[in-house]
């Protein structure tokens, strides 16, 4: 018998609690992985994951999209033979894809990292290459799953994955940094080379440390494609038997094929473009860096407050080291769209399906619901990232990497803003996508591009900026392309959208917790004796039952938002006695 298929917010109830376990276990990875490989470790990491992100987002992203909408569609006209073959077909073509993307990555690895003078980066590169493989192997497992509106298989494959990522990860890190250690301290050698001194052996050592952290990825995704295909076994793709009867006979091969590629096409780009946001800060930060440092290093070292003095780098080692501490700030950045980020991949399904079907009223319900959601979880988390910025610095990497913790604390408070536009702006995409507009956020993502390359080409290289200015490319980059999808948007489903119930009035209440929980900081340290760490997590607490109260005051939640959680209608019932539903 087929399960039961999920809601929308169901879906994205599943997805988005596998995604907290996933960020709560990558945090505690992250943490020990940060005080063994160091800033500069974190630098060449962050190099190499950008570029792999945009193989990934080009090679990979698209596939689960494409294979999930197809298959619904399908599904809802009862072409079950179609989706069997889609999965055949998909498997055989991702397969392909995926040898092909690991050897380009692999054969750019060398002149990539030359071109930005960040050689630094080559192992960490070579180490990833073969996740994009088996990421493409479980396109197709994870985009049939969702297509049938069942997510719970990507769910728990993305917790599978983690805790391979967090144990090989570590475990990589730390095998690498002690075999090299001992090499150096044996023979003043790393890896074979001789290093001229302590110094340099130390930033040699962290670039192969981060390659043996970065190699978790790899076997990450292996374990993620290894649980798939055996939950497949077992467990069957959810087509009975009696709907392959009543089927109509399927499309060829090379029909299918076509279908899936004129599909996959624009949402690769799609999602590529988005990555290349990473290398436009590979190229255009560290570039502007350099030239700071050659024409007014004083100026680069005052604008820290005397904090810079402290990580006690040589000119050369400067921006490598600064972009790692950057890249401690969009760690952080990243947590809140990848909260939402889910809430996409379980609309699309619903979405295309209301639109296919020219279910006006079931495409609006759902669209604005999205959103709404989305806005209200992003809301609390980015305002507080940005109020707290400090202490969030200091309760997360203060123990670690102290000096970094303190550089980091202005790029935060900017990308814990832009965070709120990127959680939006992903959904944005699916719902795009869901009604056949594939190309709208490629052209968006250029434009965002060229804003995000002007702001850090113009801005990072201001010697009192340098690279606090970075944030600032990622904030007007995602809010241009938050506001002019939502317009499109709107004007291609000719659905009027609420503007105060989607965007206000979360932002508002948003900015109350945020300002909230700076007072409750300020008040507990000012008045009791406790650490600043406890004094952090108890003013986010605060700033959670404010943030609360005010959705309860704005009427912010909707009947809709709740209807679709597992007991809605007894939810919708409760809160509608407390007046906190309209």
């Amino acid at each position: 018998m087929a399960k039961k298929k999920q809601s929308m917010l169901e879906g994205a109830l599943v997805l988005t609690l596998a995604m907290v376990i996933v960020k709560i276990v990558g945090a505690l990875y992250k943490l020990p992985m940060i005080a063994i490989i160091g800033e500069d470790g974190n630098g060449f990491y962050t190099t190499a994951y950008n570029l792999y992100s945009t193989i990934y987002s080009l090679a990979v992203t698209g596939f689960p999209v494409a294979v999930s909408k197809i298959v619904s569609s399908y599904a809802s006209q009862g072409r079950y033979k179609d989706i069997r073959q889609v999965r055949r077909v998909s498997t055989v073509f991702f397969g392909v894809m995926g040898v092909v993307s690991a050897i380009v990555l692999a054969l750019l690895a060398k002149p990539y990292v030359e071109s930005i003078d960040n050689v630094g980066a080559y192992y960490c590169v070579l180490a990833v290459a073969p996740s994009l493989l088996f990421s493409c192997l479980m396109s197709t497992h994870r985009g049939y799953n969702q297509g049938m509106k069942n997510m719970t298989p990507t769910a728990i494959s993305q917790v599978v994955e983690v805790l391979f990522k967090a144990a090989f990860g570590l475990g990589g890190a730390y095998l690498m940094k002690a075999r090299f250690v001992a090499e150096y301290a044996a023979a003043g050698t790393v890896l074979g080379q001789v290093m001229p001194d302590a110094a340099a052996a130390d930033v040699m050592i962290s670039s192969l440390a981060a390659a043996g952290s970065i190699f978790g990825v790899s076997m990450s995704t292996f374990a993620g494609w290894l649980f798939l295909v055996v939950r497949g076994w077992f467990v069957g793709d959810g087509v009975r038997a009696s709907q392959l009867i009543e089927s109509p006979k399927a499309h060829s091969n090379r029909y299918l094929l076509k279908q899936i590629c004129r599909v996959v096409l624009p949402i690769a780009l799609s999602s590529a473009a988005v990555s290349i946001t990473g290398l436009i800060d590979n190229y255009s930060v560290l570039g502007r860096l350099r030239l700071v440092i050659e024409t007014d290093m004083q100026a680069l070292y005052a604008s820290h407050g005397g904090v810079l003095e402290l990580a006690e780098r040589t000119a050369e080692q400067l921006p490598n080291y600064l972009y790692g501490v950057y890249g401690l700030g969009i760690t952080l950045f990243n947590l809140v769209p990848s909260l939402t980020g889910s809430f996409g991949m379980s609309a699309l399904p619903h979405v295309s399906s209301a639109w296919v079907a020219g279910d006006k009223k079931a495409t609006r319900v759902n669209m604005e619901s999205m959103m709404r959601v989305t806005m209200l979880i992003a809301a609390p988390c980015g305002m507080g990232i940005a109020f707290l910025a400090g202490p969030i610095a200091d309760l997360i990497y203060g123990a670690k990497t102290p000096v970094g913790a303190q550089l980091v604390v202005p790029m935060l408070s900017l990308l814990g803003i832009a965070a709120i536009f990127v959680a939006v702006v992903n959904p944005m995409n699916a719902l795009l996508q869901a009604v056949g507009r594939y190309s709208v956020p490629v052209y968006l993502m250029i434009i965002g591009g060229i804003i995000k390359l002007a702001s850090n080409y113009t801005l990072v290289a201001i010697p009192e900026l340098n690279i606090k200015a970075a944030p600032m490319g990622n904030l007007l980059c995602f809010l241009f392309i938050m506001i002019a999808s939502f317009i499109i948007l709107s004007r291609i489903t000719g659905i009027r959208f609420s503007v105060m119930g989607i965007f206000v009035k979360p932002l508002l209440a948003g900015a109350l917790c945020g300002a909230t929980a700076m007072l409750g900081y300020n008040l507990i340290t000012r008045f009791l004796s406790i650490s600043d760490k406890l004094a952090t997590v108890g003013a986010i607490g605060i700033g959670g039952i404010v943030y609360l109260i005010a959705l309860a005051l704005l009427r912010a939640i909707e009947r809709e938002d709740v209807l679709g959680l597992p007991g809605g209608g007894k939810i919708c019932r409760i809160l509608e006695k407390m007046r906190i539903l309209r």
